[in-house]
This record gives structure tokens, sequence and C-alpha cells, in this order.
């Protein structure tokens, strides 16, 4: 059975969204980046996260119950890395490596549709990798094609290409204010709601990954259990 696990949101300050331009009357293109990143904290001594995190990666692994702010994070558990197999170290990799990463959009308004590309590519997870957990880490990249008029979703990887319907794809926002909404998301059986800030000064057409079609502003911040992604920069063209 599945159940619902909310998430408290985290609100952001706006010094993080200095490179956000204010939206002009007239604008052809739209460029935007977000950087998702892992909820999960890691240094020499072990890992960091949310118990229900852990619960859900690592249901194997005994977490000790902490009480730790760091990078003005709450955290509640940990895990000590010197109690990760090479099977655990192996999917916590798989884990930041797929999680890490930017998103890098432009959206056209007169061809009504937005190309990304997808980077792996970060700089602290490369350093964790290496440092840390003693893991290789490869740069990838992948692109991404929304066609709104057409109703069409490309996802383009380097070695296959795949395409959906924007209807099987899309997310509802359930609005609890006029910014801020939840989406649900369903993870092994388990439910999960999903915090989404929106910005009225936003195009609706400024969304990451996850994206939506009932937004009527722009996506500034989602906060999931295992990820956040942060909107970095806009600008208008």
């Amino acid at each position: 059975m599945n159940k619902i696990l909310t998430l408290c949101f985290v609100f952001v300050t706006i010094e993080m969204f200095s490179q956000i331009e204010e939206k002009p009357i007239n604008y052809k293109k739209i460029n935007f980046v977000y950087e998702t990143k892992s909820n999960y904290f890691i240094d020499e001594n072990g890992i960091y996260a949310d118990s229900l995190l852990i619960k859900l990666d690592f249901p194997e692994i005994k977490f000790t119950t902490v009480n730790e702010l760091i990078e003005n994070k709450n955290y509640n558990s940990f895990i000590p890395l010197k109690h990760l197999k090479g099977s655990n170290i192996k999917k916590l990799c798989g884990i930041l490596y797929h999680t890490n990463q930017k998103f890098i959009g432009e959206y056209d308004a007169e061809k009504n549709e937005t190309n990304y590309r997808i980077e792996r590519n970060d700089e602290l997870t490369k350093k964790i990798f290496k440092n840390i957990l003693k893991e290789r880490y490869s740069n990838f990249f992948y692109k991404k094609v929304i066609k709104f008029s057409k109703n069409k979703i490309h996802l383009n990887y380097p070695s296959v290409n795949y395409t959906f319907t924007i209807t099987e794809k899309a997310k509802n926002i359930i609005m609890e204010n006029q910014v801020i909404g939840r989406y649900k998301e369903v993870v092994n059986n388990i439910e999960f709601s999903n915090v989404v800030l929106l910005n009225i000064n936003l195009d609706s057409k400024i969304m990451p990954d996850d994206f939506f079609t009932n937004n009527n502003y722009g996506v500034e911040v989602i906060k999931k259990l295992n990820a956040t992604t942060i909107l970095k920069s806009v600008k208008y063209y």
C-alpha cells in the first residue's frame, strides 16, 4: 500500500537568484539553467541524509540518529563510511551520478519548443568520487526537446533516442497558494509529495526536467526527498 510522504519546504534566499533577469515585454528566446543536487551529504566520515531517504535507498544498513546542521541543511541520520560495502558504494555512486546534474534550456517562442542539454559534469561530485568513494567519474550529457505545439518529447542519448507525448510525461501541480504547490511521484511503490515553488516573474515555459502543463509561472525550486533543483540563471533575448 502506498504511503504519502510529505516534504518540508526549504525556502531559498534571494541571493541564490541574482542571475535571473526581469522578464521583458517582448522576447524571442529564453535561456535558463537549473542545477539539481542530491540531498545526501558525504564527507570522509560517512553519509548524512534524511532517515526516510536512507531507508528507501539502503534498507539493509543500520543508521545512527543525529541532529546535524551542515551547509544550512538539517540531517537526522548518519552512516559511517566504514559500514558501506562495495555494493553500497557502487549504489551510492549511481545515485550521486544520476542526481547531481545541470539542465541548460532554451525556449524558442516562435517555434514553441524548448531544447535542453543535460550535463553530468559536477566538480564536487568528481571530488567525492575520487577522494572519498575511490571510484571513477565520467562526464556525460544528453539532449531533450519539448515540442509543445506537437505534444512531443524527444530524448536523445549518445546511443539511443526515445519519443514520448507531453500528455503521458507531464506532471500536475496541486497549488496551495499562488506560488507554492505539490505534485505526486511514486518511487518503489511509495507515493511522495514533492514541493514546487513558482515565481510570478518567470515565464511558464521555464521548467527543469520535471515539467508541468498547469503552471501559470516558471519554476524556481523543486524540493524532493532525494534531491533539490534550483533555478540558477535566466536571460531573455
